[in-house]
C-alpha cells in the first residue's frame, strides 16, 4: 500500500500494516462501524478498519483481512471506479516532483500561477503545493487542474513512476459480497463537501451507485480529505446516511454524532521507530494519547 504518487502521510507499508493488525488482534476488538459498541467489548476497547478511495493495492489486505475475520469498511468515490491516476493529489504530486527535477518544468509551473493566489517554489515539495491548492476556491483550482492535465499530464511516464495509482473496478468491489468486507460512499468525484456547490448531488448519487452496483444498502459515508460543516452534516443526512467519518483524530464517545465520527489517519510515520519498524508505542501514543488530550482540552 505504498504508492510513489501518494501524498506524504496517506499509505502504510505492507510490513507495518501486518505489524499493525497482528498488534490490534491482541489489545483490541476489530468490529464493523456499522456495529461498534460504545463499551469496550471482553474488556478490550473497540476499533474499525476504513479505507477511503477505493485503491486496487488495498485488495490483498482486504482478502487477508476477510481470511482473518476481521471486518473493515471500504469508501468509494463511484465516478472514478477501475481508473489511473483518478485524483488530482496524486497528479499534482508527479507534476512538482518533475518540476523538482527539471527546470523548464518548474519555470512553465510556476508561470501558470499568474492572476491566482497561488504560490509555490519547487524546493517546498509536493505536500505545500497540495496544501496551497486545497486553499483556492473550487473554480480556481479546477481552472488550474484542468490546465496542468492539458499542459503537463503524461499517463504512460507517470504510470510508469506509480504502477499502483489505479482504483478497483466494481467486479472488484462485488467479489467481496457475504464477506466481512463491506462498501460505503466517498462521494462521486471526491470533491471538498464544503467548497462545491454540487454536495447534495455528490452525497445522493454516490449512495445510489453504490446501492445500484452492489445490491446492497450504503448508510456509511466518508467525506473526503475529512471537510465539512453544518450544511454538509445535513446534507449527508438527507441523502439518508446513518454514519458518516470526518478526519478528526480522536475516540468516538458514546454520545458522539454518529454523523461526525472521528478517525485516525494512519501512516509509516504514525507507526513506525527511528529505525523503520512498527512500534507499539509510536501507535499508542499517535491515537490513544491524543485521543485523551484531544478529551482533556474539551473538558
Amino acid at each position: 500500500m505504498t504508492r510513489a504518487c501518494s501524498p506524504v502521510g496517506m499509505c502504510v507499508s505492507e510490513p507495518v500494516f501486518h505489524k499493525l493488525i497482528g498488534y490490534l488482534e491482541t489489545r483490541y476488538h476489530i468490529q464493523r462501524l456499522e456495529e461498534a459498541a460504545p463499551e469496550p467489548a471482553g474488556g478490550r476497547p473497540g476499533v474499525s478498519i476504513t479505507f477511503d478511495d477505493g485503491w486496487r493495492d488495498n485488495l490483498p489486505h482486504l482478502r487477508a483481512l476477510d481470511r482473518a475475520g476481521h471486518p473493515a469498511l471500504v469508501f468509494l468515490v463511484t465516478g472514478k471506479m477501475d481508473q489511473r491516476f483518478p485524483f488530482w493529489p496524486e497528479r499534482v504530486v508527479w507534476l512538482a516532483r518533475q518540476a523538482e527535477q527539471e527546470a523548464e518544468t518548474a519555470r512553465r509551473l510556476q508561470a501558470s500561477f499568474a492572476g491566482t493566489a497561488l504560490r509555490w517554489e519547487p524546493a517546498g515539495g509536493p505536500a505545500v503545493l497540495l496544501e496551497a491548492l486545497k486553499r483556492l476556491s473550487e473554480d480556481a483550482r479546477e481552472k488550474l487542474l484542468s490546465r496542468w492535465d492539458r499542459e503537463f499530464w503524461d499517463e504512460p511516464s507517470a504510470f510508469t513512476c506509480d504502477s499502483l495509482a489505479s482504483t478497483i473496478s466494481w467486479d472488484e468491489a462485488r467479489a467481496f459480497r457475504g464477506t466481512n468486507i463491506r462498501f460505503g460512499s466517498h462521494t462521486v468525484s471526491h470533491p471538498l463537501l464544503d467548497q462545491t456547490t454540487d454536495a447534495a448531488a455528490e452525497l445522493s448519487g454516490s449512495r445510489e451507485a453504490v446501492e445500484a452496483q452492489l445490491r446492497e444498502g450504503c448508510e456509511t459515508l466518508a467525506y473526503p480529505n475529512g471537510n465539512w460543516t453544518p450544511a454538509v452534516r445535513a446534507a449527508a443526512e438527507t441523502a439518508g446516511y446513518r454514519l458518516a467519518c470526518t478526519t478528526e483524530e480522536r475516540c468516538q464517545e458514546p454520545d458522539g454524532d454518529s454523523l461526525l465520527i472521528p478517525r485516525f489517519n494512519m501512516s509509516d510515520g504514525k507507526l513506525v521507530n527511528p529505525w523503520g519498524r512498527f512500534s507499539p508505542a509510536v501507535f499508542e501514543f499517535t491515537t490513544v494519547w491524543k485521543a485523551w488530550r484531544a478529551m482533556r482540552s474539551t473538558c
